[in-house]
């Protein structure tokens, strides 16, 4: 199954735009497909391997990596990504959210939506504050970053479909 996940990413991505920064396999799939690949199984360490295969083995025929991750949100050249909920909603990135609920460091509730992370994200504690860096607070995306405001914690997740 997972020689199959990376054919088909492999065939598909000629299709995408790369610039610097490098493939993360998390961003290429849903969080359904992610789990159907059975990569939900594997270490961190064999992800971060799984990775460096990929960007090895794409990188040569498309340039140095990607400029943005596959089903998010494009960039602008002048700053971070920004949704278009951000006109409706206000800018998740300048608010900052309570995290409701912890389940192993990996299933997070904040701002009423669930959020399944790519990799455990243990230094994350029910109470924590979090600014989104990208992605939604409001659940409306694919996948989405958020971090302890003044600090370098992060962690990227998977946005729950209701």
């Amino acid at each position: 199954m997972i020689k199959k996940a990376i054919i088909i990413l492999l065939v598909l991505s000629p299709a995408f735009s790369f610039a610097e920064e490098p493939l993360d396999i998390a961003d290429l799939m849903t969080h359904r497909e992610y789990k159907e690949a059975g990569l939900e199984k594997l270490s961190n360490e064999e992800i971060e391997s799984l990775n460096r295969w990929l960007n090895k083995f794409i990188s040569p025929s498309l340039g140095a990596g990607r400029s943005t991750p596959i089903g998010s949100l494009q960039a602008d050249e002048k700053g971070p990504k920004k949704s278009p909920l951000s006109t409706l909603f206000g800018d998740s990135e300048s608010k900052t959210y309570k995290v409701q609920s912890v389940s192993r460091g990996s299933s997070f509730e904040i701002n009423n939506r669930n959020y399944e992370a790519s990799k455990k994200c243990p230094s994350f504690k029910e109470g924590d504050e979090v600014i989104f860096l990208e992605g939604s607070a409001y659940g409306l995306c694919t996948t989405a970053v958020f971090a302890k405001p003044g600090t370098s914690e992060s962690c990227k997740v998977w946005c729950e479909e209701d």
